[in-house]
């Protein structure tokens, strides 16, 4: 499987810093979780919750960046939102922390690319990468923390630890790669 070879320097690379944040999120994840809203349309999400949101995003442009040879997009993504993207990883590692802890989350996280290559295989390598840039093209026109916003509106593709707050949005627009409705 030299997708698997592929994968296996970036997954690594994500052991690494996400072990590097540990002390820091250890130092910032002693906040109190805000109280539950009054109204379901004033549902606001607990960071731990976006983080999952977003690192889903992250792993789905990972694997299309290493299937679809787009690594030079990916990169850009990752410098652009750098801020955003360390913060979700400590608030990754703050949500994991009562969930088995890193071990747990290296295992979530290896799912989501699973998961997202799975969606290439069931769609094929054409329809797949056209999707994938779609979503490059999509993230890459968001600013800052517009990008949070984007990943909270898509779907999280697998069963997560982390028990929402909110209603799980209906949004058609912010489908997961794969989820056009074509096939192969």
């Amino acid at each position: 499987m030299p997708f698997v070879r592929r994968l296996r320097p970036w997954i690594a690379a994500a052991c690494v810093a996400g072990a590097i944040a540990g002390p820091a999120v250890a130092a910032t994840s002693k906040s109190a979780k805000p109280a539950a809203p009054a109204a379901a349309k004033e549902c606001k999400p607990s960071a731990e919750e976006v983080a999952i949101h977003v690192r889903a995003l992250k792993e789905e442009m990972m694997v299309g960046a290493l299937s679809c040879d787009s690594r030079i997009g990916y990169g850009e993504f990752v410098r652009k939102f750098e801020k955003q993207l360390t913060t979700s990883g400590k608030h990754m590692q703050s949500a994991f922390k009562g969930h088995g802890g890193v071990s747990e989350m290296d295992r979530f996280n290896t799912k989501l690319a699973n998961e997202a290559m799975r969606q290439h295989m069931e769609k094929g390598t054409p329809v797949f990468c056209a999707d994938s840039k779609k979503l490059y093209d999509e993230v890459l026109a968001l600013n800052g923390d517009a990008l949070i916003d984007y990943a909270q509106k898509r779907p999280v593709p697998i069963a997560s630890p982390i028990r929402s707050n909110c209603p799980v949005p209906k949004t058609a627009s912010a489908a997961p790669v794969g989820s056009s409705g074509s096939s192969k």
